[in-house]
């Protein structure tokens, strides 16, 4: 789960700006690593992959945004929406082959471009120029799925579930929207709450997903411009710079110095002049606009690249930073001479020979990617976008 959700975004951290205007990507090259057991490699024949893989049908084509999810991943191309990976639970909202690189149909009475698009574990969005959010997939929670719906269990094309939209994030089983109006809502499954114990202890809730109110607009609040997150807790940056958070908080994801989950956005008060943020499982990652890069939560795996296993507050763990992404147990890191990650490597999806061992320091790809414009991985799978040629550098 790629930049800002998973969109093509490369910070000039002196400036605090967006070098590429996600919009209009012509990229050269897409390349992607890691576990094909979703078929997420775009290629059957292929088996998991520590070496870059090149997608030749999307060589020299105007990529604008990729965003991988747990098993499959959708790609805005020419204004058009591309799919590809597991299928088992409709998260293509297409038919044909899983491991082919195509085409969603929005079946919309007037023709809007495509602005935004997100990904889960078993759902897709997409967002609209005029605002509207369409979804498809289904979504689960610990009993397993809930459905797409009260009356839907698979969505298997894309449906209209919200308007008025700016953003789109998924978590694993949850769409979070940014509105026109400031405030958020939530579709889905719950963020970190077992709904069928509340349903047994209440009787107030049903265990299927609903539309939420995640925060009202107020004037006398800062707004939140960007939202982004991990697998089960989202993240939030204000118009000043600074960072939010709610949904799931074990391992202390949030950065505030306890585990207190809360289903409100609450403040992260030890970092400012946040540019972009993402999340993993467990854990969280914030870049300001120096080129820090700072994390907290869950270090079990080495994903956080620091000698804690666990980070309460936001804690620095890179510097030089020109973009990251992170999902799941991984992480990568952008810097002028390369990529690095660290994390689990079960399937060569961090871009070094998978032995069965975490990696966990950032270390750097033995590949030059060239000029890099955009990162993003899955819980298994990476892929980058770059503007040139790639060329391995040594032997592995």
């Amino acid at each position: 789960m790629i930049i800002l959700a998973k969109m093509l975004m490369v910070y000039d951290v002196k400036k605090s700006t967006i070098l590429h205007d996600p919009s209009n990507i012509m990229s050269k090259n897409v390349y992607v690593f890691g576990s094909n057991l979703g078929s997420q490699l775009g290629n059957s024949d292929l088996g998991d992959s520590h070496k870059p893989i090149l997608i030749s049908e999307l060589s020299n084509r105007n990529v604008q945004s990729i965003v991988a999810g747990s098993l499959h991943t959708i790609a805005l191309v020419d204004k058009k929406i591309y799919t590809w990976g597991c299928n088992d639970e409709f998260a293509l909202g297409r038919e044909g082959d899983e491991d082919k690189i195509l085409e969603v149909v929005l079946k919309v009475s007037k023709k809007k471009e495509v602005v935004g698009i997100s990904a889960g574990a078993s759902h897709s969005a997409c967002l609209l120029e005029n605002g509207n959010v369409y979804a498809w997939g289904t979504f689960r929670d610990t009993s397993g799925i809930i459905g797409f719906d009260y009356k839907t269990k698979y969505q298997k094309t894309p449906k209209l579930i919200q308007r008025n939209v700016v953003q789109i994030f998924s978590t694993d089983n949850v769409i979070t929207m940014l509105l026109k109006t400031g405030g958020i809502v939530s579709y889905g499954a719950d963020l970190w709450r077992d709904r069928f114990k509340i349903e047994r202890r209440t009787r107030c809730f049903k265990n299927k997903p609903k539309m939420k109110t995640v925060l009202r607009a107020k004037s006398s609040q800062k707004k939140i411009v960007e939202i982004s997150g991990g697998d089960h807790h989202v993240l939030g940056i204000t118009s000043d710079g600074y960072v939010k958070a709610w949904g799931n908080n074990f391992c202390g994801q949030h950065g505030n110095d306890h585990k207190i989950c809360c289903d409100a956005p609450n403040d992260i008060i030890k970092i400012k002049n946040i540019v972009k943020v993402k999340g993993g499982t467990t854990h969280s990652l914030f870049l300001d606009n120096k080129g820090n890069l700072y994390g907290c939560g869950e270090n079990g795996y080495g994903q956080l690249s620091h000698n804690e296993k666990e980070l309460l507050t936001p804690t620095l763990v890179a510097t030089n930073v020109l973009d990251f992404a992170t999902a799941g147990l991984i992480t990568f890191v952008v810097k002028k001479d390369g990529v690095y990650s660290c994390g689990t490597n079960y399937y060569g999806e961090l871009g070094h020979v998978e032995d069965g061992k975490d990696i966990s320091f950032l270390k750097k790809i033995e590949y030059n990617f060239g000029k890099i414009s955009g990162i993003t991985c899955g819980g298994s799978h990476a892929i980058i976008v770059a503007d040139d040629e790639g060329i391995i550098t040594k032997k592995y």
